[in-house]
């Protein structure tokens, strides 16, 4: 798949959300995005199919350099839960704690919930029905 150029301020965002540890809203500011509006519009750029190609590029190529993949930080993790599990001290327990934690987040077990906020003219008959249709839900 061929990569489609970015504009200069998409590239901005791109390169800023790289170096500040994939803070979106932030990259968004510093790449020139209102800061108003730079959770929605952060939203969008990540989510453009275009930058989205050159995170992942850049993702795939910071992989490569550093030889740090996704397996490599899982396995280390890994690695820290079983060396402190069995451990009676409090302070390595928060270790382990703290790598389960990353380890959830990693492989997708704490998807923020999904929230959607719509504005609808209808009639009061309409919304009485949707109403309904949502309590049932």
């Amino acid at each position: 798949m061929t990569v489609k150029q970015l504009t200069q301020k998409q590239y901005n965002f791109v390169n800023h959300y790289i170096t500040n540890g994939f803070n979106a809203a932030k990259a968004a500011c510093d790449a020139g995005y209102s800061e108003k509006y730079s959770y929605a519009q952060a939203y969008s750029l990540v989510n453009h199919p275009a930058i989205s190609e050159h995170l992942k590029n850049a993702y795939q190529s910071a992989e490569k350099e550093t030889e740090v993949t996704f397996a490599w930080k899982i396995n280390k993790l890994k690695q820290i839960i079983t060396a402190f599990e069995n451990s009676p001290l409090s302070q390595d327990a928060k270790v382990v704690i703290a790598a389960i934690a990353e380890l959830n987040r990693m492989t997708g077990d704490y998807e923020p919930s999904k929230r959607v906020s719509l504005t609808i003219d209808t009639t009061k008959e309409r919304l009485s029905e949707v109403k309904r249709a949502y309590a049932e839900y």
